[in-house]
């Protein structure tokens, strides 16, 4: 693998997570006095939840650095069956238009965008531009650009990883979704029955226990 092929998975690990939560972060607080990151204030297994967000990304580019440097390293947890050619490049095509629709949703949030859920504040219901395509576009981005990077980095610590990082979103999206029904009540009740959860169509909110569903 050349040099350029070799860094490219860790260029794209940094520029992921620089622009969702460096470049929106600083963005949010020299619009609106606060970073938006409120992570780590629920106990228990929202704290738990919150720390695997936080090692996600560097588990990831710590295997993107070995690809680059010591690619010997990760051939023992490699996929077998994940080859190089075409998977590599729908792995870089994945994560690149994940991260511009990623970063696209978080501007059409405006000053409601949040890492974790501020209870103390009701910013406003965003269902306006990429949240028209689904209710959660941010972290459909995020398992897409997920999966790109098992693309990428083909190990089976990137599909455990994969695993995992869906079962917290779910949690998380189950949590959040509970919170807005509480603060915007029919509104985004209404919202909720006609945009899906992660795709379009999909997750749809037909009574009020549907909102715990696993769709």
């Amino acid at each position: 693998m050349t040099t350029f092929y070799a860094v490219l998975p860790f260029a794209l690990v940094c520029s992921f997570v620089g622009v969702g939560v460096g470049l929106r972060s600083l963005l949010q607080l020299r619009r609106h006095g606060t970073t938006g990151i409120v992570m780590f204030r629920d106990a228990g297994v929202g704290m738990l939840r919150d720390a695997g967000l936080v090692a996600l990304p560097i588990v990831m580019a710590a295997q993107a650095l070995c690809l680059w440097l010591v690619p010997g390293w990760l051939e023992p947890v490699r996929l077998p069956a994940v080859g190089r050619g075409m998977a590599y490049a729908c792995g870089v095509a994945l994560v690149i238009l994940a991260t511009g629709w990623m970063l696209a949703a978080q501007f059409d949030m405006g000053g409601s965008w949040r890492m974790g859920i501020d209870r103390e504040t009701r910013p406003g219901l965003v269902v306006d531009g990429a949240f028209r395509v689904c209710r959660n576009p941010i972290y459909a981005c995020m398992l897409a650009a997920l999966l790109g990077f098992v693309l990428l980095v083909p190990t089976y610590i990137s599909a455990g990883l994969c695993v995992l990082t869906w079962i917290g979103i779910r949690l998380q999206v189950a949590e959040e979704e509970g919170f807005l029904l509480a603060s915007y009540g029919e509104a985004y009740r209404q919202y909720a029955q006609r945009v899906g959860r992660f795709v379009p169509g999909v997750g749809l909110l037909r009574d009020r226990q549907e909102l715990d569903s696993p769709n």
